[in-house]
């Protein structure tokens, strides 16, 4: 059976994907802000600068707040994504046993993963497969 995404946007893994990819793109401005501030940094050590004086300097702090940023932008974005693709497979029958083999880690952290998700206390997210797996599908008596 063929899978039919709409594409008004309420699927929240490609959601999720087109916020990383921006950042992605977003981040090669930074990074050519930080390898210019770093070259200036290196040159200023090759003019016999010391660690301290270079380290007091604006490209010192300007370069550590810019790599920051990058590192921080970019692994919040992943998570959401990784977290997206996780929910979406679960969603779809996957098992978090096997989830976690495809991401490389264990299915407790996957678990994890599900349970401390904001969405996870809403009952509305509980899919097809997953009632018919607890027992909870069509026609049950189980309530």
């Amino acid at each position: 059976m063929a899978l039919t995404v709409s594409d008004d946007g309420d699927d929240p893994v490609i959601a999720a994907l087109t916020s990383l990819l921006a950042i992605i793109k977003q981040q090669r401005t930074l990074a050519r802000q930080a390898l210019e501030r770093g070259a200036q940094m290196h040159e200023q050590r090759r003019e016999g600068r010391s660690h301290r004086e270079i380290g007091r300097g604006e490209d010192a702090t300007a370069l550590v707040e810019t790599v920051t940023r990058m590192v921080d932008t970019l692994v919040e974005a992943n998570s959401q994504f990784r977290l997206a693709l996780v929910r979406a497979l679960h969603d779809e029958g996957v098992s978090m046993g096997e989830i976690g083999r495809l991401f490389g880690v264990t299915r407790q952290r996957v678990s994890f993963l599900l349970a401390s998700s904001p969405m996870s206390d809403d009952p509305t997210r509980s899919s097809p497969a997953r009632r018919r797996r607890r027992g909870g599908g069509r026609g049950s008596a189980r309530r």
